[in-house]
């Protein structure tokens, strides 16, 4: 499944494309691709449109999914490998994008809202 979702960013929406699977019932993320950050602050926010950045968001296991994401600063910063994380659904960025919490947060939000209307749609479990 491909949808695209938005949420506000720090200085408009941040519009993502993501991929998820659905495999044994359960829905994981695949990948994705934030395909619109322009108002965001150069430097800062703006660097969610780096691939390196990107990738730290998925794959996401339906376990990860089913916790509802969250980006590690809201997940009280715990320690662990991005991979690691992405397993309890925390994304971590604060790291790679110090000073920049609303964008990541803002791409978290459109993944959640995605996953919940999967779920809704086609079921899970």
């Amino acid at each position: 499944f491909v949808l695209s979702g938005a949420s506000p960013g720090f200085g408009g929406n941040v519009v993502t494309v993501a991929c998820f699977l659905k495999e044994d019932g359960d829905f994981s993320l695949n990948s994705i691709r934030v395909i619109e950050y322009s108002q965001e602050t150069p430097g800062l926010g703006a660097k969610i449109a780096e691939e390196d950045i990107q990738k730290r968001f998925f794959p996401v296991p339906s376990a990860g999914l089913k916790r509802g994401l969250k980006v590690d600063k809201d997940a009280g910063s715990p320690p662990g490998s991005p991979k690691e994380l992405r397993k309890k659904g925390i994304i971590k960025t604060s790291d790679v994008m110090t000073g920049a919490t609303i964008t990541p947060r803002a791409v978290v939000t459109s993944i959640n809202l995605m996953y919940e209307y999967l779920k809704k749609k086609f079921g899970e479990g």
